[in-house]
């Protein structure tokens, strides 16, 4: 029987973000809020901890298999650098579902107080607002996905200098993994596009 699980993305996963193809193939069940309130931070990629009551988070919820699950996790460094939980998510239709929420241990970076990444891109500190400069916007957009991918990848292998340390057995999984996904997705940075950003 094959595991499925529910996911809530808000940051990058999110459609028309630049990690966004790590869900191709998984099922979006829609977009919502979390029923509880946290606060979510910018620092080149966007990340949500629960220091603080500030508000609803913005997000998707999508159906994963086990194994799209498993490559998040080593995605977002889990559970060494974000932790894996799971919150209610409030649905647009009306429903209520469990979803898994990747949160971070700390704050820090610029508060987003709408919770929503997204509107926060195409707002007056995001880089949309740039699109009045021409060409401007495009590159902004670019550089942006580009420090998101690195970012994460710098993570990544932070955390299997760790695993290596400490002779943990999923070390090489991890480096393997984060050159895999250098090599197969590393010359696919001047086809991305965050769409939701105009010229």
């Amino acid at each position: 029987m094959t595991t499925h699980h529910l996911v809530f993305v808000y940051g990058t996963l999110r459609q028309e973000c630049c990690n966004h193809f790590l869900l191709e193939g998984a099922r979006c069940v829609g977009a919502g809020k979390t029923a509880g309130q946290y606060a979510m931070y910018v620092s080149s990629v966007p990340f949500v901890v629960k220091d603080a009551a500030v508000c609803q988070i913005v997000g998707e919820v999508y159906e994963v298999h086990e194994k799209t699950l498993q490559n998040l996790d080593l995605l977002e460094g889990e559970p060494h650098i974000y932790v894996r939980e799971q919150v209610e998510i409030e649905l647009k239709d009306g429903r209520h579902v469990c979803a898994w929420l990747y949160f971070y241990p700390k704050n820090g970076g610029d508060l987003i107080s709408g919770g929503d990444y997204v509107a926060w891109m195409g707002g007056d500190h995001g880089p949309r607002h740039l699109a009045h400069a021409g060409g401007v916007a495009q590159t902004v957009a670019h550089a942006m996905c580009f420090c998101a991918f690195l970012h994460l990848y710098v993570q990544i292998f932070e955390i299997c200098n760790i695993a290596i340390c400490n002779q943990l057995r999923h070390g090489a999984i991890l480096c393997d993994h984060a050159f895999l996904l250098w090599q197969t997705r590393g010359r696919e940075f001047d086809s991305l596009r965050l769409h939701h950003i105009t010229a």
